[in-house]
């Protein structure tokens, strides 16, 4: 497996509030997309405090033997030590105050695939009918309406609340986080913040991704789409290719 990834400004905004991260470990891949929130560059230190403290966190872990069970666990442990280290960071320093991230996070061990997600940013899997499906679940208040039939997907996509999010990492000093094996006998996945899925749907996604070109190239593309679509926001991907 082979993992990729690349993070771009994006046409609207000063700053890039997106960090992402790949990792290896004792056979063990690990690959995460953060995208932050907060006044002045407050959320580009949150998203940074989440790279660097799951990568502190993954590094000095042996994985020996680690069962399922065992990764599971560790991946929620994870994110909940990563949190704290945000939240702590913000409870020093006034400017840093209510900052907070998203985390989507992919960790790999043989056949074992598993993700964890808080916020917004997604993961997607691509099968081996290039068939693109999401994995994660958005933490926000559109879902949340979405889900109960309160509005319908038109509305939603110029809906003024779109972009309020109900799980943040960060914010609280502690944080509920989505854990989801998967099937580890797709093409590929792909973890990215909103500033891609805002701007491209579904269907120009797994086209991409199916295309014969290399990883790196189709991360570049997706990216490059999306800012022609718009780029109204940061815009940070990353993908794992499970194909040989």
């Amino acid at each position: 497996m082979k993992m990729v990834g690349l993070s771009n400004i994006g046409l609207m905004r000063r700053i890039n509030q997106d960090n992402f991260l790949i990792e290896e470990n004792n056979n063990v891949k690990f690959m995460m997309v953060c995208d932050g929130m907060g006044g002045a560059n407050a959320g580009e230190v949150a998203s940074l405090i989440a790279i660097q403290s799951m990568q502190k966190l993954f590094k000095s872990e042996s994985f020996d033997n680690c069962t399922k069970d065992d990764l599971r666990a560790w991946l929620k442990q994870a994110f909940i030590s990563m949190n704290r280290s945000i939240y702590d960071e913000a409870q020093l320093n006034d400017d840093y105050s209510g900052m907070g991230t998203t985390a989507v996070a992919i960790l790999v061990l043989n056949d074992i695939v598993l993700c964890a997600n808080v916020g917004d940013s997604r993961a997607y899997l691509l099968d081996m009918d290039n068939k693109l499906s999401q994995i994660t679940e958005d933490h926000s208040l559109i879902n949340e309406l979405l889900k109960y039939k309160r509005i319908t997907p038109e509305q939603a996509k110029v809906h003024p609340q779109r972009s309020v999010l109900t799980n943040v990492c960060g914010v609280m000093d502690h944080v509920e986080v989505d854990i989801f094996e998967v099937k580890s006998n797709g093409k590929g996945i792909i973890c990215c913040s909103d500033g891609l899925h805002n701007m491209l749907n579904d269907k120009r996604i797994e086209l991409i991704l199916k295309q014969r070109r290399n990883n790196e190239n189709k991360v570049e593309q997706l990216i490059k789409e999306a800012n022609q679509a718009g780029g109204a926001d940061n815009i940070t991907v990353t993908l794992a290719w499970m194909v040989k």
